[in-house]
């Protein structure tokens, strides 16, 4: 989902978003797998992938330049991000409020998890 939307960021992606956050509110009873399509988005859209298992190297070169932080961490591949894909995100996201919204909802999910009652 988030490879289509990078290649094609005219398409309609509010509904997505507005689906994503009805499905996160309590009343919902979102299980959190809207979270893997959130976090699909954000990193391919948005070009951002959170780093892991970095050794010290590896976070010295994230000091540097784009050329020396796609050595050091891509270990070469270079991954290309789309300005009108991460606009088109960040203006959905930041229309009516709805990006503070997704936190909310988000910290709420963290709790309705980690103390859901076993059955």
């Amino acid at each position: 989902l988030g490879v289509a939307y990078k290649k094609y960021p005219a398409m309609e992606l509010r509904g997505v978003v507005r689906f994503l956050v009805a499905k996160l509110r309590p009343e919902a009873g979102g299980q959190g797998a809207e979270l893997i399509v959130l976090k699909e988005l954000l990193s391919r859209m948005g070009g951002s992938t959170p780093p892991e298992g970095l050794d010290a190297e590896q976070v010295e070169g994230r000091c540097g330049g784009d050329a020396l932080r796609s050595e050091t961490v891509a270990y070469g591949l270079k991954s290309r991000t789309n300005r009108r894909a991460v606009q088109t995100l960040r203006g959905v996201l930041l229309e009516g409020g709805r990006f503070l919204e997704l936190c909310g909802l988000i910290c709420g999910l963290r709790g309705r998890v980690l103390y859901r009652p076993v059955r």
